[in-house]
């Protein structure tokens, strides 16, 4: 091996040692993004939405050409409910406080 054989070598191992970091802190991102979105599908009730959408579907044997639509249809549906219900609630916290405040 002569010196310039040596020299890309060690150039070689050295993008390879500074490529590493990158590519362990990624897996770790990854994971946190994960566990973000996990927590967020847990928080927002859009699993429990979807089962009870897919019980709907299968329940009223919906037709495969329609279950697309109509699963649309009643997420939209549930979501508005769920949003008025959650203005709602900030309503009644936001009175809440409101009391406290002037007793």
């Amino acid at each position: 091996m002569n010196k310039d054989d040596t020299i890309q070598l060690s150039k070689v191992q050295d993008a390879k040692i500074q490529k590493a970091p990158k590519e362990v802190q990624s897996e770790e991102q990854k994971q946190q993004n994960y566990e973000q979105f996990k927590r967020f599908i847990d928080q927002s009730g859009i699993s429990d939405s979807f089962q009870v959408v897919f019980a709907e579907i299968i329940d009223r044997k919906i037709k495969e050409d329609d279950a697309y639509k109509y699963a649309a249809d009643r997420l939209r549906e549930i979501g508005k409910g769920l949003s008025i219900e959650q203005t709602r609630a900030k309503q009644e916290i936001q009175k809440k406080e409101a009391t406290k405040k002037k007793q």
